[in-house]
């Protein structure tokens, strides 16, 4: 049940990693963000390495 229970929450976690990663990616492409673009692309590179270490931990 632990291991359930932990898988679970972990799948959680990454669902709202993916979530932000989606919201950036939309901010990206609107022209009021074409200032903070770098900071952006910074937080997404960020984003997609904790969810690929998340990946290759526990599944």
């Amino acid at each position: 049940m632990a291991m359930t229970y932990r898988r679970e929450k972990i799948q959680s976690f990454i669902e709202r990693l993916e979530i932000r990663q989606s919201v950036l990616q939309n901010k990206l492409k609107q022209p009021e963000y074409e200032d903070q673009r770098d900071f952006i692309k910074g937080q997404l590179f960020a984003i997609d390495l904790v969810i690929e270490e998340l990946h290759k931990e526990f599944q």
